[in-house]
């Protein structure tokens, strides 16, 4: 099993946004996937309480950072192939968790002043961690000197990076415990969301370390 950790010290990054888009779409794609729910807001359970019958099962297990080892290797003895762990804002224990057990991290971040400090301000715990990580800078306006700037600033850390541009499609299936790639599979969203899957792919498979 692999496990994708998302993590941020600011929260209204999108992690849970991620989080659940990713489990979607790996489940759709005939990947068994499960969410483990760090973060006592619940957006990643309260996504798995909306989903839909007649969709690919995504199980998301409410967790605390003291057993996320033990509800790893139960999702793991139940033959689930992905797992993404949301974590919570404000909480270095339970990044300290995800981080340890992670084979990839994803580090969303808003493009503004605020979160890119928060996002410099984890890089040291993730680099000392030795996974492989991709920034994924959320809800940007294209073609933008605020999103260049950003652009800049997450290079300078040293980060492969990806955008996703401010669309309600990620909201709306959030809403439906869907993924962008279920609610509009060509929709712009959709193909962002793949994007982030092929590049946690290539990671896993140790290419753009």
């Amino acid at each position: 099993m692999k496990v994708v950790s998302v993590v941020s010290r600011k929260g209204g990054s999108g992690k849970s946004t991620v989080a659940t888009a990713l489990a979607g779409t790996f489940a759709t794609g005939g990947v068994p996937s499960a969410i483990v729910d760090l973060d006592p807001q619940g957006s990643a359970s309260a996504w798995g309480s909306s989903r839909p019958a007649d969709r690919a099962s995504v199980e998301v297990v409410v967790a605390k950072p003291a057993n996320l080892g033990e509800v790893l290797g139960g999702l793991r003895a139940r033959g689930v192939a992905m797992t993404i762990v949301d974590t919570p804002p404000h909480n270095d224990a339970a990044v300290a968790g995800a981080l340890a057990f992670a084979d990839v991290v994803l580090m969303p971040a808003l493009p503004s002043a605020f979160d890119l400090h928060a996002l410099a301000s984890q890089l040291e715990g993730v680099v000392q961690s030795r996974k492989p990580a991709l920034a994924i800078l959320n809800s940007v306006t294209p073609n933008t000197v605020g999103l260049r700037e950003a652009q800049a600033a997450v290079a300078a850390m040293g980060l492969q990076l990806l955008a996703v541009c401010r669309r309600m499609a990620w909201q709306y299936a959030a809403a439906r415990g869907l993924s962008p790639t279920e609610l509009e599979p060509r929709g712009e969203a959709a193909n962002e969301t793949r994007a982030i899957c092929e590049a946690v792919i290539k990671m896993l498979d140790g290419e753009g370390r």
